[in-house]
């Protein structure tokens, strides 16, 4: 028997689930016990009691089961926010005229919807 790995979409106030803070995996093991872990703006899988926490009653987050598939866009759009992938470079002269700060990044594919999605995807 393989070890078997669920993931989460993490779900705060300022996400949906079609648009997700991030993403976690909890791996159960053959031999017993369990790993949670969450991809990080490191950009890597690191050890995390967020799901712990959840269901022992903190209710900052929701968690909700996704596909493999489904959770590899996520941690694709993390790696694209973290990285500047989707060349998100602010066009200073056009908006340092006193405009509102645009909602999405100048011509590109991974547009950004907010302004916490133009920083980056913030790491708890």
């Amino acid at each position: 028997m393989q070890d078997k790995v669920a993931f989460y979409a993490i779900i705060d106030d300022l996400s949906s689930r079609e648009r997700p803070a991030g993403v976690l995996r909890r791996t159960y093991f053959e031999e017993g016990g369990r790993r949670d872990e969450a991809f990080s703006r490191d950009l890597m899988w690191k050890p995390t009691a967020l799901l712990v926490s959840a269901e022992r009653g903190d209710l900052k987050n929701e968690f909700v089961e996704i596909t493999e598939d489904e959770a590899n866009q996520i941690v694709d759009r993390i790696r694209a926010t973290v990285t500047g992938a989707c060349n998100s470079q602010l066009n200073l002269e056009r908006w340092s005229s006193g405009a509102a700060l645009p909602l999405a990044a100048p011509g590109g594919p991974c547009a950004v919807r907010s302004v916490r999605d133009w920083y980056g995807w913030c790491a708890w």
